[in-house]
């Protein structure tokens, strides 16, 4: 029996302009201190940017909403937190672009930082995991608050012990900036659960640079 979501799941409906969903190269880009328009901005391949949104805060506590123009008017994607109390997140995702609300999968972002994400199906089995490239390293820059003068973050997806898609996560003060490159997601599903997951590493905290 297929699990029924929330009404409160993620929604995700792109306009009928923008480029394929998900497309190969991507990056998302959260600019901090920006108060006025959009903060975060998910630009494509050759540079155009796709999707806009206002973020607050630096937890994903509360809904997020995505739109594809810059004035923020239409809305194409939301997504909402399954449980409040959760010590990790998980994220469920349901694509509206068919005109049907299809549900793919969810999310799953643990609580320790140095833990993998994972992509899960409908039955929330793991399809796939985001790994930090260089945990040892990731848990010493969190503890030596000087090593943040310069800290990029690498990440790779992996499905069925293939490694799938490469992501770096760099951040200044004034911005996080994370760079996914699709290498081989066979399956669409994966595909789009992977584009969701990193507009949410996008969103998660990472250490800045000067």
């Amino acid at each position: 029996m297929t699990k029924q979501l929330p009404m409160t799941t993620a929604l995700i409906k792109l306009d009928q302009n923008l480029p394929a969903f998900p497309i190969e190269r991507f990056t998302v880009s959260r600019r901090f201190g920006k108060f006025v328009g959009p903060n975060l901005i998910i630009q494509g391949a050759r540079g155009d940017s796709i999707l806009f949104s206002k973020v607050t805060g630096l937890k994903i506590k509360d809904d997020l909403f995505l739109f594809s123009d810059e004035k923020m008017t239409r809305q194409c994607i939301r997504i909402h937190p399954r449980y409040a109390m959760e010590l990790g997140k998980t994220y469920d995702v349901r694509d509206f672009s068919s005109g049907a609300a299809d549900e793919i999968g969810s999310i799953y972002r643990p609580r320790n930082p140095t833990s993998p994400w994972s992509m899960l199906d409908l039955e929330d089995n793991s399809v796939g995991q985001i790994v930090e490239k260089n945990t040892r390293l990731s848990l010493v820059q969190r503890v030596v608050k000087a090593t943040s003068v310069l800290v990029n973050q690498q990440f790779q997806l992996i499905i069925h012990g293939r490694i799938c898609a490469s992501i770096e996560r760099k951040a200044t003060f004034k911005e996080q900036l994370v760079t996914c490159v699709v290498e081989d997601i066979r399956d669409e599903q994966e595909r789009r659960l992977f584009f969701v997951a990193a507009i949410l590493l996008g969103l998660a905290e990472g250490k800045r640079k000067r």
